[in-house]
This record gives structure tokens, sequence and C-alpha cells, in this order.
């Protein structure tokens, strides 16, 4: 068990595994790891509770600036945009002064996602852009992949189809040669939502119902969540009104269970 990396058991969504050696190996203390596994599970105030009473000191400079980029992560997820950006741009000169790639890549990584979400799509891609300069120097795959797929959803606002395919390819090639199923499930969503731009329905449908499938496996009730968002919303473009109704009753169950009201209320505004 020693040479386990517990980062990729949340990768693979071994969760009960992590959290056995998490709890089992007392060299295992970074609130970071733990706070991503709440994270990666939907439970976004517990992980920021947990950030936020951190007793990592600013001399262990790597865990102390990953820890403050991982709550502005946080806050995007939870679509507190403004609590985001201001967190990063309080830190941005320290970052840039640390000069650590892997601090960089999550830097600008997390600043492109909110780009992105606020629609400032230029800024998204140059600071996607640069996330991917640094993270592909680095030996993380996983990261990697990510930052990927990212330029593709920015190309996937743009209308771009071409372009985000290639970058979809690009991070799914990775991926599957990892053989992480929740990454695998992540890029069925993007590929579904290209379909669905191309009103390609059914084959939305299908993306996104393996998406599904492979969350169960890992029972992530999160993403199973996030699953049948794509679900409805796909019935919805093609005025499948029963069926739609169901999709968003059973992600909102799903969200219900981990008592994430940040998704419920997204999902009453889709509605």
């Amino acid at each position: 068990m020693d040479d386990i990396d517990p980062i990729n058991l949340l990768y693979q969504g071994q969760y009960d595994l992590f959290l056995a050696l998490f709890n089992g190996n007392e060299l295992i203390n970074q609130t970071y790891l733990l706070a991503k596994y709440y994270e990666l599970n939907g439970h976004f105030q517990t992980a920021l509770d947990l950030l936020n009473k951190s007793e990592t000191s600013e001399n262990n400079i790597f865990n102390f600036y990953m820890e403050k980029i991982f709550i502005s992560y946080i806050y995007w997820r939870m679509r507190n945009y403004s609590l985001s950006i201001d967190l990063l741009y309080s830190i941005k000169e320290k970052i840039h002064k640390i000069n650590y790639e892997d601090l960089l890549g999550e830097f600008f990584n997390t600043l492109g996602l909110v780009n992105w979400s606020q629609n400032d799509l230029n800024n998204a891609l140059s600071n996607f852009n640069l996330a991917y300069e640094y993270r592909n120097t680095n030996t993380s795959q996983v990261v990697l992949s990510n930052t990927l797929n990212n330029i593709g959803n920015v190309y996937l606002k743009l209308n771009n189809q071409k372009k985000a395919l290639k970058y979809y390819n690009k991070s799914y090639t990775i991926r599957k040669k990892l053989n992480y199923s929740p990454l695998i499930a992540l890029s069925y969503n993007s590929f579904g939502r290209l379909e669905e731009l191309k009103k390609n329905h059914q084959k939305a449908e299908m993306y996104y119902k393996k998406s599904l499938v492979l969350w169960e496996e890992v029972n992530n009730t999160q993403f199973i969540g996030k699953s049948f968002r794509f679900l409805a919303i796909n019935a919805k473009y093609q005025n499948q009104h029963s069926l739609e109704k169901k999709f968003w009753e059973l992600s909102n169950q799903n969200f219900e269970k981990i008592n994430n009201n940040f998704d419920i209320h997204y999902n009453q505004s889709l509605m």
C-alpha cells in the first residue's frame, strides 16, 4: 500500500480505498487531499470548511498555495465566480514569484474555468493555453487531460466544432490510456455535448448514458446527478417532456442524497 498515490485513487474513483489509506496512514495529512475527496463527491461546503480551517503554514509554500487555488476552484464549483476570481487575483503576484510549474498550471487552469463560466472566452482560451504549457512539462497526465478538455469546452462555446472535437480527442486519448473510468466518463459527457450542439440527440444520449454507467460503477452520487441533468437537457431539446421530467427528478434525487443544494438550484434554473 505504501507505493499507492492517494490522489490517483480519487481520479480512479476508488473512494473507499482512498479513505482507508488516508485514515490508516499518519503520513498522509494533506488537507488538500481530503478536501479533494469531498469536492469530487459533491460536498462542496465540507471541502471548503476543511480548507479554510487548514493549519498548513505559508512556509510550506506548495501546499499552502495549492490549497488557496483549490478554495477558488470550489467557489467556482459553487458558481460564486466573484469570490473565486477575487481570491485568484489576491495570490496572483505571489504565485508568479514562486514560479512553481505545478502551481502556475493549477492557477491558470482555475482562472480559465472562471473566465469560461462568465463567457469571457478569449481570456479563458489564453489562460487554458498557459495552463497547458505549464502542465505539459508535468508528469501528471490527469491534469493535462483536464486542461485539454477545457480548451475543447471553449471551442464548443465558440461553436468551433472541429477544434472542440480535436481537443476532446486529445484529452480522451490520454484518459483512455490511463483507463480511469471517471475521466473517461467526463470525456463521454463532452462528446455528448458536442453531438447535442450538432443536433445529433440520439448520439448525445448514447454518450450521456455511457457516462452514467461509469459513474454508477464508482458510486459517485454527484456525477450521477450531473449525468441525469445532461439527459434531461437533451430530452428537453427533443420535446420529450415526460422523459425530461423523469431525468430532472432523478438528477435532483441524487443531489438531495448528498445535500447539494447548489446543483439543485442550478437544475431549477435550467428547467
